[in-house]
């Protein structure tokens, strides 16, 4: 009989555990910008599975602040600054520099 009740506060504990962690991921997995009940229900299932896939997840977040791949404005950023770099200096030394960097970034 000890056995017995030493086996179910185990499951119990591990059971307690398994959600506190499952709700803790489920937030991380928010802040990395995924939906969190979809992986707190996947921690709660899988356990230690579930637990390294949420740490694995990519971080959207991040990935969205820094490009804009629709509107490709990291290269938009660039030719108005060497646009407005030449602005600055005699129009023929501009178009030259402006059509050696553009050659330099192909």
């Amino acid at each position: 009989m000890d056995a017995v009740v030493l086996f179910w506060i185990l499951v119990v504990f591990c059971v307690i555990i398994d959600i506190i962690s499952a709700v803790f991921l489920g937030e991380i997995a928010k802040m990395k910008g995924h939906d969190n009940v979809k992986y707190i229900v996947l921690c709660l299932i899988c356990g230690p599975a579930g637990w390294i896939m949420v740490s694995a997840l990519p971080d959207r977040t991040e990935i969205e602040k820094s490009v804009d791949y629709k509107n490709n404005t990291v290269k938009k950023e660039k030719i108005e600054k060497v646009s407005n770099e030449m602005n600055e200096k005699d129009n023929n030394e501009a178009l030259e520099e402006f059509i050696s960097k553009l050659e330099n970034n192909k």
